[in-house]
């Protein structure tokens, strides 16, 4: 194996000393003629040089590295989250340093002092739904951090810190709305309430739209569900027989079991029953084509999460920020007037 080039050796080669080899090669100013810092960089390219981060994250009190901390680095909506963020890092010359935590509350406390331990610059945080209902050991680690950190996604009230996330509850809305100017009143809904933040605000989106029409809301027509298909695939068939005309699911992971049991039942989408989904990434648009569905902005997310962060790192000492992404809806081919009639 090779041994690493040390600026003991670009010095050497060069005739320089170390430490005007260090300046050139850190970019910091000097008294060095433009022939003789050429000369540097040229030797150290030859030799194919790498900065030792280490020593220079010790010398300058910052490791250019941010901390992601996800519920579940499998779910498109995560993964694309990561995608994004690691672009605006790369474009700061920052890296990302990624970590999940299955959607366990102990796992969030002990992710975030890990990479607080690791020396990140900053913290990008989706909490798990576990901690939601029980916040008291994390508001504890949060408050011991000794670097910034953001919320994305879902956000805990009371922690001090900026937060960005998407207006789940208007997103819901917006669905509901569209499928009842398309004549329906007997819509059905998959949500994942228990534990989860979003999933109530989704809910509370697609009641608040039925009410605001007149439309009275059965208890048969809500179905609970998790984040996998499995749970679309296993409620649908049961959400048909209390006569829905269209189905609003409020996860792309969900509506990907539900297409799928419907094909089963060779239910035809839309001339049988309508189909709105909620999430809609570049993942998702690949597995569920052609399906109308809420986007969450996940480029907006992520690089305004990544602006508030580094404001905090450069040592902003402003107000925290709350930013709200708007949800926009994509129509597809998923939705169709009712095949029978409706009641009112």
């Amino acid at each position: 194996m090779p041994q690493k080039v040390t600026l003991k050796d670009i010095a050497r080669e060069t005739g320089l000393s170390e430490s005007a080899v260090s300046q050139v090669l850190n970019n910091r100013p000097c008294r060095l003629s433009e022939e003789s810092k050429e000369r540097i960089r040229a030797t150290a390219r030859r030799l194919n040089y790498r900065v030792n981060q280490v020593a220079r994250s010790l010398a300058m009190r910052r490791s250019s590295t941010i901390g992601l901390i996800v519920p579940d680095i499998e779910n498109p909506f995560f993964s694309s989250l990561a995608k994004r963020l690691e672009g605006c890092c790369r474009e700061a010359g920052y890296g990302l340093l990624i970590t999940n935590s299955d959607d366990r509350s102990d796992y969030d406390c002990e992710q975030l002092e890990r990479l607080d331990s690791r020396g990140v610059d900053g913290i990008v945080f989706v909490p798990s739904n576990e901690i939601m209902d029980d916040e008291g050991r994390l508001m504890g680690v949060l408050s011991g951090l000794s670097v910034p950190y953001v919320m994305v996604d879902r956000v805990i009230e009371d922690a001090a810190c900026d937060k960005v996330f998407v207006d789940n509850e208007w997103g819901a809305h917006q669905a509901v709305d569209y499928l009842i100017e398309r004549g329906h009143t007997r819509i059905g809904c998959l949500a994942r309430t228990a534990r989860t933040q979003n999933g109530r605000l989704r809910l509370r989106g697609y009641e608040n739209a039925l009410a605001e029409h007149g439309i009275e809301l059965r208890p048969e027509w809500v179905r609970e569900c998790d984040y996998h298909s499995e749970s679309g695939y296993r409620e649908v068939e049961g959400l048909l027989a209390t006569g829905v005309t269209a189905i609003f699911s409020t996860s792309d992971l969900m509506t990907v079991g539900v297409m799928s049991r419907l094909t089963e039942l060779g239910v035809r989408v839309p001339e049988d029953v309508s189909v709105v989904s909620f999430d809609r990434n570049e993942a998702s648009t690949l597995f569920l084509p052609g399906i109308t569905s809420v986007r969450q902005d996940v480029v907006q997310l992520a690089a305004r999460a990544f602006e508030l962060l580094m404001d905090r790192i450069n040592g902003s000492t402003r107000e925290p920020e709350l930013y709200i992404v708007s949800p926009e809806l994509v129509v597809g081919t998923s939705v169709a007037p009712p095949a029978r009639a409706q009641e009112p």
